[in-house]
C-alpha cells in the first residue's frame, strides 16, 4: 500500500521526504514507469505540485532565470522561447504534447537518464541547480549534480528547488539524433554553446551520465574532443562506436551551424 502526501510549503515536502520509503513525485512521467517496472518500490508518494515554492518562472539579480522544479516542460518551453530560443526548441522535441503538459523539470533532472534531452541543453547553458533538505539549502552546478547512471548528488530528505539560468548570451543549438521518431530517447543529443569565443557543449547518450565539455570554437576540433570524451555503450539504440562516430558528427553541425 503506497501512501500519498500533499505538501503544500517547502518545508512540508522536506519533512514527508525524511521518511523511509518516501520518493518526491513531480508529473510522475518517469516514477510510474520505474515502479511499473519493479525498479522502484516507494512506500511514501509526496507530491509536489502544490508547493508553490516549486513553481513558476522568476527573473534573477544577475539577468537569468529561476525556473522552478515542479514547473512543466510546457510552461519552461513558453517561458524562454524568446531569451533562450534553442533551450525552447529542445524541449519541444521532449516526448509529445501529453508528456510535456505533465512532466517537470525537477524530476527530468532527478529522474537523471543520461539519454534524456534536457540535461545536455542545460549543461551547455552553465546552469546550476538550488537543493533543500533537512540540513538547509545549497547550490551545484548541474555539472556537479549528476553520480552516476541515473544517480544524483540528491541527499535523503533533499529535493530540487529551482534550475537557475545564466544572463542569456552567445548563440545556442541543440541536436538530437535518433533513427526513431524524433520524440524517442537521443541515440546521441549534442546541445552546443558559443559565447565569447568559447565554447560548451553537453552531450546525452553516450556516457553514464550527461556530459559537459569546454571545446575549441572551431568545428573539427570540439568534434574530435567530444568523440574522445564519449564513453558510449553497445545498446538497441546502436553499437559505441556508432554513437561515438555521432558525437562527432553532431558536434561538427552544431557547431559549424552557429559559426555560419
Amino acid at each position: 500500500m503506497v501512501e500519498w502526501t500533499r505538501p503544500t510549503s517547502l518545508a512540508e515536502a522536506i519533512a514527508a521526504l525524511t521518511t523511509d520509503g518516501a520518493v518526491a513525485l513531480g508529473g510522475g512521467t518517469s516514477t510510474a514507469l520505474l515502479m511499473k517496472q519493479g525498479l522502484l518500490a516507494p512506500t511514501r508518494l509526496v507530491t509536489l505540485r502544490q508547493v508553490q515554492d516549486l513553481r513558476g518562472v522568476r527573473p534573477t539579480a544577475h539577468g537569468g532565470l529561476a525556473v522552478g522544479a515542479a514547473t512543466t516542460l510546457t510552461e519552461l518551453a513558453d517561458a524562454v522561447r524568446s531569451s533562450y530560443p534553442a533551450l525552447a526548441a529542445c524541449v519541444d522535441g521532449i516526448g509529445n504534447v501529453r508528456i510535456r503538459n505533465v512532466a517537470t523539470v525537477g524530476g527530468a533532472l532527478a529522474h537523471a537518464d543520461p539519454a534524456q534531452d534536457l540535461p545536455p541543453m542545460l549543461l551547455a547553458l552553465d546552469a546550476q541547480v538550488l537543493l533543500a533538505g533537512p540540513s538547509g539549502q545549497r547550490t551545484l552546478p548541474l555539472d556537479g549534480f549528476f553520480a552516476g547512471y541515473m544517480e544524483t548528488a540528491l541527499q535523503p530528505g533533499e529535493l530540487i528547488v529551482h534550475v537557475e539560468l545564466p544572463r542569456p548570451s552567445g548563440r545556442s543549438a541543440y541536436l538530437k539524433f535518433t533513427p526513431r521518431s524524433q520524440d524517442d530517447y537521443a541515440t546521441v543529443g549534442v546541445a552546443c554553446h558559443l559565447s565569447d569565443g568559447a565554447a560548451v557543449i553537453g552531450l546525452a547518450g553516450v556516457a553514464m551520465t550527461p556530459l559537459r565539455l569546454a571545446v575549441p570554437a572551431d568545428p573539427g576540433s570540439a568534434a574530435e574532443a567530444a568523440a574522445a570524451a564519449a564513453d558510449p555503450l553497445d545498446d538497441l539504440r546502436g553499437s559505441a562506436a556508432y554513437k561515438r562516430a555521432m558525437t562527432a558528427v553532431c558536434v561538427r553541425r552544431a557547431m559549424a551551424g552557429l559559426l555560419a
